[in-house]
């Protein structure tokens, strides 16, 4: 058989959103937003990506007390700085689309064309796998098939992939946050029902506690309309940088089988411990402020107390590598330029410029001094993976290789390229206390 071929669109191409006939509004704005999209053409840029239309490239919609924006990845509310705690009076409930975008591949029955519909036999059944494995707790497995199911997925919008299929790549995430807006629509027209935060797959609902039983009606209704199944997490408390970066904290419980499980956290972004998507970066602030927001630890207290190098520790994958400058000249005004120079033996001659000690007798100028000194200062190569803490005392820093330019937030960092058996004697606590209490401020918890 010959081999299939990525489809080709040229650039300029358009199409037009095809609209779901489960996709029902009832307001106004929602209904006239639903007739923008539709009217709206999507075209294909020279990358083989779909723009997003002018039209909607910024649109907002607001919906209660809550703006949300649409986008080619997906729905988003736009909290900044918030908190919401859980009390006698209201509740905080997690409800996720199960395999969301997966699903709306499925229930549409969309495939690339090329490829034919044996796309469904094969993608629904690593659906069916992955949420057969994460039903088990088998989390390890059901990571493999969602990482396997989403790639997939994102490369219906690559135009060098065989599964190139545009049209069907911005069909799956419109639908997806148009019926999330449904949802959203349904929840809030009933006053002490409101959502606090949408992202993609999911909304967080703060429900007065006598209308639980109407929030769960309304939730299952659309479930119904729409064929999506949804899986539910209460919190005890939700704090929010903004929707990329939060914190919420799942109360303990005791389960049927009469085992107890702990207080535990859903983190995103920042606050996210580290993973297969994300490497280490100073865990011991996390662990500080998930202790002070549950139990009102002092920061220091957890930070202080810890033995483990691995939670101070920054690891980072730099391109082209890394060299550890093991001191920094700062040196920007003249005088500061003339004492940096003076307090490292260089001689002045007002004739000619700057001499360097027990070095050439070819005079500089200030800047070509500094800039000397600089360039002779001692530096260690460190590769393309760093891993470091930040040390008590240290000037130094990391820089990129190829242009010497700063490694992001890595002025006074000490390379630990290999982890010690001991705690280093030099870290700096003060700075992971400061940090930690940065992390609070940013999820107004400070």
């Amino acid at each position: 058989k010959r081999m299939k071929e990525a489809a080709q669109l040229p650039p300029g191409t358009q199409f037009y959103y095809e609209t779901p006939g489960f996709i029902k509004f009832t307001t106004p704005a929602l209904q006239q937003a639903l007739a923008m999209i539709e009217r709206s053409p999507f075209t294909i840029l020279a990358s083989g990506a779909p723009s997003m239309p002018a039209a909607l490239a910024n649109f907002e919609i607001k919906i209660g007390d809550s703006v949300y924006r649409l986008g080619i990845g997906g729905l988003h509310s736009s909290e900044q700085r918030i908190r919401h705690i859980a009390d006698a009076l209201y509740s905080l409930r997690d409800v996720d689309v199960v395999s969301y975008y997966p699903k709306i591949i499925s229930i549409l029955r969309m495939f690339p064309h090329q490829i034919g519909e044996v796309f469904l036999t094969i993608y629904d059944g690593w659906i069916e796998v992955r949420i057969e494995y994460k039903d088990k707790g088998q989390k390890k497995k059901a990571a493999t098939f969602k990482i396997k199911i989403n790639g997939t997925f994102g490369k219906t919008g690559s135009k060098y992939s065989i599964l190139y299929a545009p049209q069907m790549m911005i069909r799956t995430t419109i639908t997806g946050q148009l019926s999330l807006l449904m949802l959203i629509e349904m929840l809030t027209r009933v006053d002490g029902i409101s959502v606090v935060s949408a992202n993609t797959d999911g909304v967080v609902i703060k429900c007065r506690r006598d209308l639980e039983p109407i929030r769960d009606a309304i939730v299952k209704r659309w479930e119904i309309l729409t064929g999506f199944t949804t899986e539910a997490n209460d919190y005890m408390a939700l704090f929010s940088r903004d929707v990329n970066n939060y914190m919420a904290v799942k109360p303990a419980y005791t389960d049927k089988k009469g085992v107890f499980h702990p207080i535990e956290f859903k983190c995103k972004g920042a606050y996210a411990d580290p993973g297969l998507m994300k490497n280490p970066t100073n865990g011991v602030c996390l662990d500080a402020v998930k202790a002070y927001v549950t139990d009102g630890v002092a920061l220091e207290k957890t930070i202080r107390s810890c033995n483990d190098i691995r939670k101070f520790v920054t690891v980072r994958n730099v391109t082209g590598g890394a060299e550890w400058v093991k001191d920094t000249l700062s040196a920007d005004t003249v005088a500061q330029k003339t004492a940096a120079l003076l307090a490292r033996g260089w001689s002045f001659e007002k004739s000619s410029g700057w001499y360097e000690p027990c070095g050439s007798d070819v005079p500089l100028t200030a800047d070509g001094a500094i800039e000397q000194i600089r360039s002779e200062m001692k530096r260690e190569h460190l590769g393309k993976a760093v891993r470091w803490y930040y040390g008590r005392g240290q000037k130094g820093h990391l820089a990129y290789v190829s242009n010497g330019n700063l490694v992001p937030r890595s002025e006074g960092a000490r390379p630990c390229m290999e982890l010690p058996k001991v705690l280093p004697p030099d870290i700096d606590y003060d700075w992971y206390v400061r940090e930690a209490r940065e992390l609070l401020k940013d999820i107004n918890c400070c």
